[in-house]
């Protein structure tokens, strides 16, 4: 996951074009494409998700991401992240019930209970990678 394949997502009304080559920066740099194609990578650079993280807005531009690329899976990599807000759990509901695979790699230990706790964690893979 290179910066040089970094791409920024904001809302639905600014898109990503496919084969990883898109480059985008968005005013709030929140969510961050690290990669697009069959499997899409996105994170949030280590840093925790603001509790005021408006999910409506990227509901759609990442089912639309997924769609252009014709991905079946999306890694959310929460390298660094301790907390994410409720609304990034109904996010990943979500987009399963779309089917598309869900994986988190690197969750903090909070974020693991929280998955636990929701039994999220029967939907979504959870995986230990070096990044």
């Amino acid at each position: 996951m290179s910066s040089d394949d970094e791409t920024v997502v904001n809302d639905a009304d600014e898109s990503v074009s496919n084969n990883g080559s898109a480059r985008q920066v968005t005013e709030d740099g929140i969510l961050h494409v690290y990669e697009v194609g069959e499997v899409i990578v996105l994170g949030f650079a280590g840093k925790d998700v603001p509790s005021n993280f408006n999910v409506a807005h990227y509901r759609e531009a990442i089912a639309e991401l997924a769609k252009i690329n014709n991905a079946g899976k999306i890694v959310f990599d929460l390298t660094g992240v301790r907390i994410v807000p409720s609304g990034i759990l109904g996010l990943w509901a979500s987009l399963n019930k779309q089917g598309i695979e869900i994986e988190a790699y690197n969750p903090s230990q909070d974020i693991r209970e929280v998955l636990e706790i929701t039994k999220l964690d029967q939907l979504i893979t959870i995986k230990e990678v070096d990044i």
